[in-house]
């Protein structure tokens, strides 16, 4: 993975909710905003038709696409997606767009033009992957004719728009044709039109790698949630990291403490353990993303079917600044990209995590203490130095003696 890749911010947004517009002006009018937030990459949710037919809620999940090289009239049009594009380039940050692979909507022009596309039950009928998704057809892709024609439509929006990248929904559920070798073709193919492409795979297999860039550390998420839930001990977040890299390197996996599937981190963790938790992520190898609204503590999962909209006026303005922080932290620190991760866990309370990201002649340390008391702690006989600076606050200590309140952490480096 290239350095600019490991350095990457990535910031998802729903389009439709993102701004009162919800269209791509909104997102223009926010560019400025996502600069200084220090975000270098941005994912779009899909921005193609909704099917109407068999739509659930009003407006339609929007990855029950209706054509995969058009886009959805309220977004904007092609005109202004490509000014979009330039704009956000202008201010060098890069776009991705999200890109339905294995399902279209009821629809959808192939459903009439090629019906031998789709999965068929053995009356000859198609249908859904799933009962509760009922909103989308499957696809079939032993059909040669339908591999050339996702590649060219992939290849579209890179000829005449310039996106960046894709973000691959599911890119592992293919039906008809091995996903590993499926993804394989389509990135050589794709990657000689833009040799820096960057792909996002929603999926969790080592196969997909070089193809992928980065896949979904699902597993380190789900450990989070169980530790703050009680389920598990802290030190199981670096078990879990450790036993990972006997299969994929740090760098290709995606940090994330919500999404557009998942719970919003401030709504779940609460506010002092999703302070915690984003530092870790920063902290950790790979790659982090915020999702619209969880940089300023939107509490509110927007409705993936109905009307919504992220509320600018109430958002937490310490917090913004907090995730300011640690975004221009690790763009600052070649360590947190670049560095060796050693473990200090074995000489730390049960209910404390900590780490080292080194890379010399820079160290710094991670420390988390998950108990609900203040804990003073002693690693002068582990550090090779005596001094820290807290990155986010300034304030000098002692190695002999770090003191961390409940459910607060500490992110430093030594010297």
């Amino acid at each position: 993975m290239t350095s600019w890749k490991k350095e990457t911010i990535i910031y998802e947004i729903f389009v439709r909710v993102f701004s009162t517009g919800g269209n791509f002006s909104g997102i223009r009018e926010k560019i400025s905003y996502l600069k200084e937030l220090g975000i270098n990459l941005v994912w779009l949710m899909p921005i193609y038709p909704i099917s109407s037919t068999n739509r659930k809620g009003l407006l339609g999940s929007p990855y029950a696409l209706s054509g995969h090289t058009e886009i959805h009239p309220d977004l904007g049009n092609k005109e202004e997606f490509q000014q979009l594009v330039k704009e956000l380039h202008k201010n060098d940050i890069r776009l991705i767009i999200d890109w339905e692979t294995n399902y279209t909507g009821w629809d959808h022009p192939w459903l009439k033009e090629h019906p031998e596309w789709y999965q068929k039950d053995e009356n000859g009928k198609i249908i859904s992957p799933h009962r509760q998704w009922w909103d989308v057809a499957r696809l079939n892709f032993q059909n040669e004719n339908l591999v050339a024609e996702m590649l060219d439509c992939m290849k579209y929006w890179i000829e005449n728009f310039g996106v960046d990248g894709f973000r691959c929904d599911m890119a592992g559920d293919m039906l008809g044709r091995n996903a590993a070798d499926y993804w394989q073709y389509v990135a050589e193919e794709l990657r000689r039109l833009n040799p820096d492409l960057f792909l996002l795979a929603e999926w969790e297999d080592p196969k997909l790698h070089p193809s992928f860039d980065l896949t979904y550390d699902w597993k380190l998420f789900h450990t989070y949630q169980d530790v703050y839930n009680g389920q598990k001990s802290p030190k199981e977040i670096l078990n879990n990291y450790f036993a990972q890299l006997k299969e994929f390197s740090p760098h290709t996996r995606l940090r994330f403490l919500e999404n557009h599937d998942e719970r919003r981190a401030r709504e779940y963790f609460g506010p002092k353990f999703s302070r915690l938790f984003s530092a870790l992520i920063f902290s950790l190898p790979g790659v982090p993303l915020i999702y619209n609204g969880q940089e300023w503590g939107e509490s509110e999962r927007p409705s993936h079917f109905d009307y919504w909209k992220i509320n600018w006026e109430r958002r937490d303005e310490e917090l913004l600044k907090f995730y300011q922080q640690l975004i221009k932290i690790r763009r600052e620190n070649s360590c947190l990209t670049e560095g060796e991760l050693l473990s200090l866990d074995k000489h730390l309370p049960e209910n404390f995590l900590g780490f080292l990201r080194q890379e010399n002649p820079e160290t710094i340390i991670y420390l988390a203490n998950f108990s609900s008391r203040t804990e003073t702690i002693n690693l002068s006989n582990i550090l090779t130095k005596n001094y820290l600076t807290n990155l986010l606050t300034g304030e000098k200590l002692l190695s002999q003696k770090i003191s961390l309140a409940a459910e607060d952490f500490l992110l430093a480096r030594l010297w």
